[in-house]
């Protein structure tokens, strides 16, 4: 409705009497809720916001366990749910705890919510961890978890796992465009969580995994996401960039930044007792500094980890002054019908990619500057191609210690080579030197006379070698017979 200005003026209508003084004061006091008191957001201040946000907030906080007014706010909120707005300041806290149908939002980088020292527990939690929660989501703050100022990760259950921001039995889960430091425990962890989104976050120095999606979470979006140093100074555990584990599946890593993990960039895994993962795609990512591996998938004996695609990526496993990281993608142990391709592995003291389970595909890969080998069929590999590779400055471009696998067409590792070559008109044999990386059969190589046989009636192949064959006639030609040959080893 359009405000109408009312002129005042001593002796003349409208009477300045209490009547209208209260239509006066009733007034201000609906616009100051309009303003402020909103049915569905709840403004925060903290103790040192600025004075108009202090006069604007619900709440202001007094820089002293703070959580006790921001879970007013939160507890606040009607029975559907809605918004609270951290105002720009330091929050000092303990935990949160956030219901259903919340948005608990800062306003950038200039809100940070710090965990109080001697917390000992997890930060933001979700309030249902049995029965769960639905429709979360954090956005916009600075978190600092004090990971040097904890002791202790709080309670534990069956699970075992935690995080600076831990959510348990949550579905449609978003929390994005975050700064989440120094996180005790994992910077963000999932356990029996669905349609989960982490997006956009900057996450660094956590004790744990920068992102843990852990126990069943299903149909998790990871992206744009820069992660770095996860596990680096005070640290437990097998800290990973990205961890994906125990039952979670049909999950996606992409476009993520991932730089100088403890362990590993992204790791897939299953541990005993736990679930097989399966459909998760695992792309785009960079991944540099890695101490051990860039990438792994894999599962446990009865729970192998399948369907997972590793496309695009680029790890870099150099470290300056340090040992490089040991492998760039490790497919296996118990890791079978996954695909590896369009990565580029560098600088690793081992493989480029550790293949250790069946049915995988591993092609157009380029693999360069590896301690051991560029790419290494190990005996579990199965079933396996492996083509349009290019294995470049390896110490070994490629084993292939498995079985029934196709190896073809990689640059680097010739499994394919053709020539002529010429029997003289006295001879009976020619030796021909094959050029190729693997020992051929005989049934390998193709033999065609270009001429006649001369004196000669039949030609044979045999005594194949690591660099070598040999041609036979049953008799001296009495001239020159050139053969065109061609081997190749599948």
């Amino acid at each position: 409705m359009a405000y109408s200005k009312t002129t005042w003026a001593n002796g003349t209508a409208p009477a300045i009497n209490a009547a209208n003084l209260n239509n006066i004061e009733t007034g201000i006091y609906d616009a100051h809720e309009m303003a402020t008191g909103r049915a569905a957001t709840f403004v925060v201040a903290a103790n040192d916001s600025t004075a108009l946000a202090k006069q604007h907030a619900d709440y202001v906080c007094d820089g002293v366990d703070d959580q006790v007014e921001i879970q007013a706010a939160i507890d606040a909120l009607p029975s559907g749910g809605g918004k609270v707005i951290l105002m720009e300041g330091t929050y000092n806290s303990n935990q949160i705890v956030l219901p259903d149908n919340i948005i608990f939002s800062g306003v950038g980088s200039s809100t940070l919510l710090k965990l109080n020292a001697a917390a000992n527990d997890r930060f933001i939690i979700n309030s249902e961890r049995t029965t769960g929660n639905t429709n979360i989501v954090i956005e916009n703050l600075y978190i600092d978890g004090n990971k040097d100022g904890q002791t202790a990760i709080g309670p534990t259950d069956v699970f075992g796992n935690a995080g600076c921001i831990d959510f348990r039995n949550v579905s449609n889960l978003i929390v994005r465009n975050c700064w989440i430091m120094n996180g005790w425990a994992a910077g963000l962890e999932t356990t029996l969580c669905e349609h989960v989104f982490a997006l956009g976050n900057r996450i660094d120095n956590s004790a744990d995994d920068g992102i843990g999606i852990n126990d069943q979470t299903c149909y998790a979006t990871v992206a744009n996401n820069i992660i770095t140093n996860a596990g680096q100074g005070k640290n437990y555990g097998s800290p990973c960039g990205i961890e994906i584990q125990d039952g979670s599946h049909s999950f996606v890593a992409a476009n993520n930044v991932i730089k100088n993990p403890l362990h590993d960039g992204i790791q897939v895994s299953t541990h005993t007792g736990g679930l097989l993962c399966y459909h998760g795609d695992i792309t785009g990512n960079t991944i540099t500094g890695t101490s051990v591996r860039g990438i792994k998938v894999a599962g446990i004996s009865g729970q192998e980890t399948y369907s997972v695609a590793v496309t695009g990526n680029v790890v870099d496993c150099f470290i300056v002054g340090a040992d490089n990281g040991y492998y760039g993608i490790e497919l296996g142990p118990y890791a079978k019908r996954c695909v590896a391709t369009g990565n580029i592995i560098s600088n690793t003291l081992g493989h480029g990619i550790f293949v250790r389970g069946p049915n995988t595909i591993i092609d157009g890969n380029i693999l360069y500057d590896h301690a051991g080998k560029g790419l290494n069929l190990y005996t579990e590999a199965v079933n396996c191609i492996a083509t349009h590779n290019q294995l470049i400055n390896c110490i070994t471009a490629l084993s292939n210690t498995g079985t029934n696998n196709t190896v073809s067409a990689n640059i680097g590792y010739v499994t394919e080579a053709s020539g002529t070559d010429t029997i003289a008109s006295a001879a009976t044999a020619k030796t021909v030197t094959h050029g190729l990386a693997v020992t051929p059969t005989a049934c390998d190589i193709m033999v065609t006379p270009i001429e006649s046989l001369g004196n000669a009636s039949f030609f044979w192949v045999d005594t194949p070698t690591s660099t070598q064959f040999t041609i036979h006639l049953n008799a001296a030609p009495g001239a020159d017979v050139d053969f065109a040959w061609k081997a190749v080893v599948l």
